[in-house]
């Protein structure tokens, strides 16, 4: 759902007002601020919650790594 899209946060009022403005935009609303570490927190539980939904406890998820740069990320571990 993040594919191609500009991550907002659900209370930045006045981006989410622009971004509404926009024809044919994207847009994905966070319960959080969209820092990598509040992304990487969200991505891991839906992709566990995916994989617990058609896997159960034959696949696990067990860490997801969610890079901003070549040489920074945010790390999430179950």
């Amino acid at each position: 759902p993040w594919d191609h899209a500009f991550i907002a946060y659900e209370k930045d009022h006045a981006v989410i007002e622009f971004l509404n403005s926009l024809k044919d935009h994207k847009t994905v609303l966070t319960p959080l601020p969209p820092t990598a570490e509040h992304l990487a927190d969200l991505a891991f539980d839906k992709l566990n919650e995916a994989i617990q939904k058609k896997y159960g406890q034959t696949l696990q998820l067990k860490r997801l790594r969610l890079y901003e740069t070549p040489t920074s990320w945010a790390e999430v571990q179950a």
